[in-house]
C-alpha cells in the first residue's frame, strides 16, 4: 500500500472537497484503505460529509430525469407496445426507477398485478 505524502494529501483533499468523490473511491485511486483517507482528511481538518451531502450529485443516488423525447418514447413503449419497465430501462441504459417514477406521475404505472391484467386484456400474455 502507498503511504500518504504531502503531494497525496493535497490530491486527496482536492478530490474530496472539489470533485466530491467518496473516501472509498479516493482510496481505490490512491491505493490505500478508506480509513487512511478518512484519517488524512481528519488530520487536515476537513469536515466529513453527511450521508445526505455525500449522496448529492452521485450518479447512483441522484434523481435521473429523462429527456422529453425519452419520456414520450418510454410512455409509448409502455402503453402502446406493452413493454415492461425493465425492457424500457435496458433500451435507455438507465436505472428502472426514473421510468417507474415517470409512469406513476402520468398515472400509467399501477403495479405488477394491474399490469398483468392489462396485458391479458390486450392479448399480450
Amino acid at each position: 500500500m502507498t503511504k500518504i505524502n504531502p503531494k497525496n494529501t493535497i490530491e486527496i483533499v482536492r478530490m474530496y472537497t472539489q470533485e466530491k468523490l467518496s473516501s472509498l473511491k479516493i482510496a481505490k485511486i490512491i491505493g490505500v484503505s478508506k480509513y487512511t483517507i478518512l484519517r488524512c482528511l481528519m488530520n487536515n481538518e476537513i469536515k466529513r460529509r453527511s450521508n445526505s451531502e455525500s449522496n448529492k450529485g452521485r450518479i447512483g443516488n441522484r434523481r435521473i430525469n429523462l429527456t422529453p423525447e425519452q419520456q414520450e418514447e418510454a410512455i409509448r413503449l409502455y402503453s402502446k407496445e406493452f413493454l415492461s419497465t425493465n425492457e424500457i430501462h435496458k433500451k435507455y441504459n438507465l436505472p428502472e426507477r426514473p421510468i417507474i417514477r415517470l409512469l406513476k406521475e402520468k398515472g400509467l404505472f399501477k403495479g405488477y398485478n394491474n399490469r398483468m391484467r392489462q396485458l391479458r386484456e390486450n392479448g399480450k400474455v
